[in-house]
């Protein structure tokens, strides 16, 4: 039990710093970083609607990548491993996100950019909204209470 806690201790703290260090390299694109890291991003590119999700991978090659779509979801991983006589480090990424209703992974790309931002793009189509019931609301009207009182 004290090794799982020590664990997730771990993986706590280097969540943190992983947002941070995200935090202080890309400033005000944090927030969109973050959220489209788990919510796609949908864009209209020559009139195509497209769905992105964008990870923070700095510091990885791409031979360190692997993404993969599963059971309805993506995932991300990377893995890299410095060795020299003195030392010995390993760092890692893993996400995985769940793929948006509408998103056609059969045309799935990936890109990676020199500030290592990876993003991961799809063609989408919104999913029709269905009006399962028309539905009236009936509007309550409360009465001041001053007027109720003069009556």
């Amino acid at each position: 039990m004290r090794h799982m806690m020590r664990e997730l201790n771990r993986m706590e703290s280097q969540y943190s710093g992983q947002l941070d260090n995200t935090i202080q390299s890309h400033g005000p694109l944090t927030s969109l970083m973050d959220r489209s890291a788990i919510i796609p991003r949908i864009v209209d590119q020559n009139g195509q609607k497209i769905a992105q999700f964008n990870f923070n991978i700095q510091g990885f090659k791409p031979e360190d990548v692997h993404i993969k779509t599963t059971d309805g979801r993506l995932v991300v991983s990377a893995k890299h491993e410095d060795k020299s006589e003195d030392h010995h480090a390993i760092r890692e990424f893993r996400r995985m996100v769940t793929l948006p209703e509408g998103m056609q992974i059969e045309g799935m790309k990936s890109r990676l950019d020199p500030n290592g931002v990876l993003s991961i793009y799809a063609p989408y189509t919104p999913p029709a909204i269905e009006h399962k019931q028309n539905l009236e609301l009936p509007i309550h009207h409360e009465r001041d209470p001053k007027a109720l009182k003069e009556k």
